[in-house]
């Protein structure tokens, strides 16, 4: 059977934070959505999605996460399919004919609508000069924009945040620290590599949040690897005192760089062949007493054991999952102050 995509890309997409030693947040989620629509009247690409573990099938909407897409083609040069057109009227799109040519019109049009899409969470892909540089040679673009804003089931007291020392990898940083005392989630399965985990049911009931400490002698790619095979499957439960640290970080990936084999070598849909794909995205993720909030743009471009006290003092992985156990958002937490 082929493993889920959204987990076993997950070492690959955080890898660039990793190597660097730096906080890095990616929504898969996101970025599947695009592959579903570059796979529009394109049984080859759809077969090579399948066989990556990428479902054809769009998830289910529901009212914390707002999936928003959008399209634009280059006048003139790019004549859909009937079949790509319905695909695209399935995702909640409605082509826009634009002049890439001219750049600067298109480039405020992409970015207004990642502003929009994302409630003002991620303002821009890029600063409009070098969006509109960058689509010169654009024939289309595909967008697709990810707003997840989720209450905690129990919100943290604010009264009880409190300041304590956070030990990352170049030095001990001193963040604030929501504190809790509560049965939590925790994730089985994951003892021999984790010090901590702890997960909450969100309170949509849809969503969960989960965050993971690896032992001291573990590394967060040995943690990302156990779970690109096994994703997590069980729950238990226990009673602790949680201080978990607020944190705001975002991060851009190129993921057209970490996954090669995903980019389609022609879109037959759009009636042209051969012309090269790059798919950027900017991810970011907000953590305090009230809750999460989490935003992230993809953009498609064709050119031509549980203790008393749980505290979250080290590196940590934090994962926001859907009511499949599947991630939505992934970060890297290496430090939460900056």
């Amino acid at each position: 059977m082929t493993r889920n995509f959204l987990w076993k890309a997950l070492p690959i997409a955080l890898q660039p934070a990793i190597e660097a030693v730096e906080n890095g947040v990616v929504s898969l989620y996101s970025y599947t959505t695009i592959l579903r629509m570059m796979a529009l009247d394109n049984p080859d690409f759809s077969e090579i999605l399948e066989r990556e573990g990428v479902s054809l099938t769009e998830p289910p909407a529901h009212d914390q996460l707002l999936s928003v897409n959008s399209c634009w083609f280059q006048q003139g040069e790019v004549v859909p399919t009937a079949a790509t057109l319905a695909g695209l009227k399935a995702f909640g799109v409605q082509p826009v004919e634009v002049n890439f040519r001219e750049g600067t019109s298109a480039a405020k049009a992409i970015n207004e609508a990642t502003d929009q899409g994302t409630q003002g969470r991620i303002p821009e892909m890029l600063p409009a000069e070098t969006l509109a540089e960058e689509l010169r040679e654009t024939i289309a673009l595909y967008l697709n924009t990810l707003c997840y804003t989720g209450a905690w089931q129990t919100p943290f007291d604010p009264e009880r945040t409190q300041y304590g020392n956070f030990y990352t990898p170049q030095g001990t940083v001193t963040p604030e620290f929501m504190v809790s005392q509560e049965k939590f989630n925790t994730v089985n399965g994951y003892e021999d590599l984790c010090s901590a985990t702890v997960g909450n049911v969100m309170k949509d009931g849809q969503t969960l949040f989960c965050a993971m400490m690896p032992h001291e002698h573990i590394s967060m790619s040995q943690l990302l690897e156990r779970l690109a095979q096994g994703g997590i499957t069980s729950w238990g439960g226990a009673e602790f005192e949680l201080h978990l640290p607020k944190f705001t970080i975002a991060g851009a990936t190129n993921l057209s760089a970490w996954f090669p084999a995903l980019l389609p070598t022609s879109m037959p849909g759009l009636g042209w062949y051969g012309t090269p794909v790059s798919v950027l995205q900017k991810a970011s993720l907000k953590i305090d007493e009230q809750g999460v909030e989490a935003a992230a743009a993809t953009m498609a471009v064709m050119s031509r054991t549980i203790p008393q006290m749980v505290v979250f003092d080290r590196p940590f992985l934090v994962l926001i999952l859907n009511g499949q156990d599947d991630p939505i958002f992934a970060a890297v937490v290496n430090n939460p102050v900056g």
